[in-house]
């Protein structure tokens, strides 16, 4: 089914790891706490966090006080598989054609044209033209945006989705951590999954015998074959979350160069950024990442690394991304290996407020420490999502939240990975 396509194309955009989670024991499994019931935190549309017993990080912050810079992105956690099996995307009572529907251009876009997207019929909100960095870090507003992109895409599930968003500045490249760049639409478009086509012009377009693999402007559209021969396009405007789209590497800060794989030597370029050369888009491209120096790392063969001891974990993943694998806390700060190698991390470096916490012997940089956020290291057993009604409930940096579907222009509640539901529904229309 074209479902499964869309979901392969879905990963390649949104850099979903590729390595293979190891497996996890059942003891392992039990670090992850149950989701507490009705004490559970809300989150509701456009109210501001509130006092300290209802979760509040930062208090008497002024306006802006939590623009900060975040902590990057990680391996896929292993209950959460990167594509889901064929049509499992869908609903089974989905109509055919029901996909292309929840994904289709926005009013006043002309997906063969590849006009920029604008505010899709029926959505509240639109995309800011020009984005900066690192975007908002209100946990509330970002709770919302992440589950509507868990919710939608298949790829990554909400509490992934959520993590990207709060590690967006220690691999400023990756789109997955960018499009939090664009949280305040998602969060209040309350258009359901067209939110995704509204907000990032992440468009599945169905049947297009002539798609061509490449850019017209910042639009990047890719083209695959479905199990029934039909040629299909995705495509994803780059400029939604402050990029241009580069026919190599699909969207970038700026072009990149073609490389050999075979014969590149991963380096620290003259700037201090890593360096990786590996295949994305329409080719093999020369793949940077963060300014170590900036993070208090050190660069060393083409990756982040702390500066300490040796020490085992932490190693990057397959776009380079930086892991930051805690293994203690020392007062507010994170202890932990970062690709091989020692590193006492400022958890204010992902935002204002952030400390290091602890759950059940996992060290991560957040809010809280109720349950155990998406995306950290390889083998590391996160809290799942669960529905209480028409409400997900969701690990937010820490901290248990809760986010009404119904208000962000969903039907309900439901989670089962089997079914394609990551949350929200309807969604997974990717």
């Amino acid at each position: 089914m074209r479902t499964s396509l869309a979901c392969v194309l879905a990963c390649t955009f949104i850099a979903c790891s590729e390595t293979k989670s190891p497996t996890i024991s059942p003891d392992a499994r039990d670090l992850a706490p149950a989701l507490p019931g009705p004490d559970a935190r809300e989150v509701a549309p456009d109210v501001a966090p509130v006092g300290p017993d209802a979760g509040e990080v930062v208090p008497d912050l002024p306006p802006g006080a939590l623009d900060g810079p975040a902590l990057d992105a990680a391996p896929v956690a292993p209950d959460a598989p990167c594509c889901v099996p064929d049509g499992a995307g869908l609903a089974p009572d989905a109509p055919a054609g029901a996909a292309e529907a929840a994904v289709a251009a926005p009013d006043g876009a002309s997906v063969a044209g590849l006009d920029a997207p604008q505010t899709a019929a029926g959505c509240s909100a639109a995309p800011v033209p020009s984005p900066q960095m690192p975007g908002s870090r209100a946990p509330d507003l970002l709770a919302r945006a992440a589950t509507v992109l868990g919710s939608c895409l298949p790829d990554d599930g909400i509490n992934r989705a959520l993590t990207n968003f709060w590690n967006v500045t220690i691999d400023p490249a990756l789109v997955g951590g960018r499009q939090a760049l664009q949280a305040d639409c998602l969060a209040n478009a309350r258009c359901g999954c067209a939110a995704v086509a509204a907000c990032l012009g992440f468009v599945t377009s169905g049947i297009d015998a002539g798609c061509t693999t490449g850019c017209v402007g910042d639009i990047f559209s890719m083209c695959g074959t479905a199990s029934d021969g039909q040629v299909v396009r995705t495509s994803i405007d780059c400029g939604t979350q402050g990029l241009v789209c580069d026919p190599l590497a699909i969207c970038q800060e700026a072009p990149t160069v073609a490389c050999d794989p075979a014969t590149f030597v991963p380096s620290c370029g003259s700037d201090g950024r890593s360096e990786i050369c590996r295949s994305k888009g329409a080719g093999n491209a020369l793949f940077k990442g963060p300014i170590c120096e900036t993070l208090g790392l050190g660069c060393a063969d083409g990756v982040c690394v702390g500066q300490g001891a040796t020490c085992a974990g932490g190693y990057p993943g397959p776009e380079g991304q930086t892991y930051l694998q805690g293994t203690g806390c020392s007062g507010t700060a994170l202890l932990a290996c970062v690709g091989g190698r020692t590193q006492t991390f400022d958890c204010t470096t992902i935002a204002p407020g952030f400390s290091c916490q602890s759950v059940s012997g996992t060290y991560f940089c957040g809010i809280a420490s109720e349950c155990v956020p998406g995306n950290l290291p390889l083998g590391t057993s996160v809290t799942p999502n669960t529905c209480d009604g028409a409400q997900v409930v969701l690990c937010n940096a820490g901290r248990i939240d809760r986010v009404d579907c119904l208000a962000l222009g969903f039907e309900g509640c439901e989670v089962d990975r089997s079914k394609g539901k990551y949350g929200c529904v309807p969604g997974g229309a990717f």
